[in-house]
């Protein structure tokens, strides 16, 4: 989320009523919805998104619904839902809320809200971002930044009125193109908000070539003074139930510090029942980690070292999904003493959202993860952080 930026440019925004002046040019539109989701400081957006696909004579169509609000002090609401798959995070600057409505799963965190960067993003509207939070900011508002600023050849298509509610929006319908796909934008013409976009670009699979139409739908909008505290809250349902941890879909760069660590029981490579639960008391480090993964190789040998240095006072665990027969010969060849669990179902993994390579969690005696490391560290990074659980 974007920090609160110059008073003088948000008080054009705000102060800015009724439609443009007669003779107002295509970019002068452009320039003053750019000028708008770049000075925003609150925003709460709540849209849907379909798109509608004919390839080689076969049509096929899906839609999702996304809710974004997000204030200035780590605030946010993050919500989508496509079918009854329904994700939700929430923050109120202090404390994070983590929701699945289907599973009837929750979770807390006393964490505050992470916020992203401040960069204008570059390449565009993303069909799909990786991060739960950053994909439904870039559709809802970083894409139209990106058509603001980069969109070629504006021109007005009409005049229209777009239905937000009970209320009957006036619009200036103008069309962009942007990487050779044209946008059709619906701007509110008093606020400079983007309420409808439909974007048409050609597709092709194998030989067969079509076209994939996608339509975004706004809701509801509130920006700036409009938005709420209230929006910042979660409070779970009573059917629903509290668990320690939870990684929500898309989530493929979450950082777990602070978390409870879940509960998980697997064998080790030698067989062994480990289960995480049982180890409450002791520092528990796990290293996800493959045979074939260079940095997991170059890092090994540290994990290793720091476990023989830390003797009882930690307890050191290998997490690797491959064919048990290849880690036991990847392990003898390299002599590593390090205890070895199988999760060969990916269960532990999915569990922590594990989808990089190496991933260190390093968990307190109270099962709190106190350091979460995507990628390999050198061994004074470890040794450091370890110590800092064993203190």
């Amino acid at each position: 989320m974007r920090k609160i930026l110059l008073p003088v440019l948000l008080c054009r925004t705000l102060c800015h009523a009724g439609p443009f002046a007669a003779g107002e040019e295509p970019k002068d539109v452009l320039a003053h919805v750019k000028q708008v989701y770049s000075t925003l400081h609150a925003v709460h957006i709540t849209a849907s998104i379909s798109q509608e696909m004919l390839v080689g004579g076969q049509y096929s169509a899906n839609s999702a619904d996304y809710e974004l609000a997000e204030k200035t002090g780590g605030k946010y609401t993050l919500r989508s839902k496509q079918g009854d798959e329904e994700s939700v995070l929430v923050s109120n600057g202090t404390k994070t809320w983590k929701a699945l409505p289907k599973a009837r799963k929750w979770a807390a965190i006393e964490a505050s809200g992470v916020a992203d960067s401040d960069d204008e993003q570059d390449e565009g509207p993303p069909a799909q971002r990786p991060d739960f939070h950053k994909n439904i900011r870039d559709l809802l508002v970083g894409r139209y930044l990106v058509l603001a600023s980069k969109g070629e050849q504006p021109q007005f298509v009409k005049e229209g009125r777009y239905k937000l509610g009970k209320d009957k929006i006036d619009c200036y319908v103008l069309r962009v193109t942007y990487k050779n796909a044209p946008h059709e934008l619906w701007i509110d013409n008093s606020r400079g908000v983007v309420l409808q976009e439909i974007e048409v670009h050609p597709l092709q699979m194998g030989r067969a070539v079509g076209q994939v139409t996608a339509t975004t739908r706004v809701k509801t909008v509130e920006i700036d003074n409009e938005v709420a505290d209230s929006v910042f809250e979660f409070t779970p349902q009573a059917s629903w139930k509290e668990v320690e941890m939870l990684v929500l879909p898309g989530e493929t760069q979450v950082d777990l510090t602070g978390q409870k660590a879940a509960d998980f029981s697997v064998k080790s490579l030698d067989g062994e029942k480990v289960e995480l639960a049982a180890l409450r008391g002791k520092v528990v480090v796990l290293d996800f980690w493959a045979t074939w993964c260079p940095p997991c190789r170059e890092e090994l040998p540290a994990i290793d070292k720091l476990r023989a240095e830390f003797g009882d006072k930690v307890q050191f665990f290998g997490v690797n999904d491959e064919d048990s027969g290849i880690v036991k010969g990847f392990v003898k060849k390299h002599n590593y003493e390090m205890a070895v669990l199988m999760d060969s179902s990916r269960t532990v993994h999915r569990q922590y959202g594990v989808n990089a390579i190496p991933t260190v969690l390093i968990i307190d005696r109270t099962g709190v993860i106190r350091t979460h490391f995507i990628g390999g560290r050198n061994e004074e990074t470890l040794r450091a952080a370890i110590a800092k659980a064993v203190e």
